[in-house]
């Protein structure tokens, strides 16, 4: 009897999931952090909404619910992959992540102030700029990759990274040291 609900549950949890999965893949491809990655997330999806069948209320819209599930799955793969990037990388590509996803810094108390000042000079940087920053860090592409996407030489795609660290380490600490001034 138990084994019988609990199989019409989770067909109907496949159900509603497969409803909404081009939903659930637009948001996965948003907050991958490499596009390679979208595929696996939607299982991940699939598979955590599937066990939890019980839980949700399908009568309700799903897609706050599977976006947060989404978004959640997908931030324990930018977890895994920032523990390999290179410690100064580290707080570029998780701050890229939360500005890419709307989800400002500046608003959490948390951040100490450089990680708020990066968050101020990445708002300076041009739509190219922050173009390429995503596709380098967030989505883990190579040069040659961006180029071709943007339309620019590999070593203009390198010259644009460069100059973009370049400002966002100036600013960053032209920011900080006028914050300290103020105390």
């Amino acid at each position: 009897m138990k084994d019988e609900q609990t199989q019409k549950l989770r067909e109907k949890a496949t159900f509603h999931f497969l409803q909404h999965h081009d939903f659930i893949r637009r948001v996965a491809f948003r907050a991958a952090p490499n596009p390679s990655l979208q595929e696996d997330i939607v299982q991940d999806v699939y598979v955590e909404f599937v066990s939890k069948a019980g839980k949700w209320d399908y009568d309700s819209e799903l897609r706050p619910l599977l976006r947060k599930i989404t978004t959640n799955i997908a931030k324990r793969y930018w977890h895994e992959k920032l523990r390999h990037l290179p410690s100064n990388l580290q707080k570029i590509a998780a701050l890229t992540q939360k500005y890419l996803e709307n989800e400002r810094p500046a608003h959490e108390a948390r951040f100490d102030d450089q990680q708020l000042a990066l968050d101020l000079c990445m708002k300076k940087l041009t739509s190219r700029s922050l173009l390429i920053l995503e596709a380098f860090y967030c989505k883990q592409m190579k040069a040659g990759q961006i180029a071709a996407m943007v339309g620019m030489t590999e070593g203009a795609v390198h010259k644009v990274l460069s100059r973009a660290r370049e400002f966002l380490r100036q600013c960053v600490d032209k920011s900080v040291e006028g914050t300290q001034n103020d105390i």
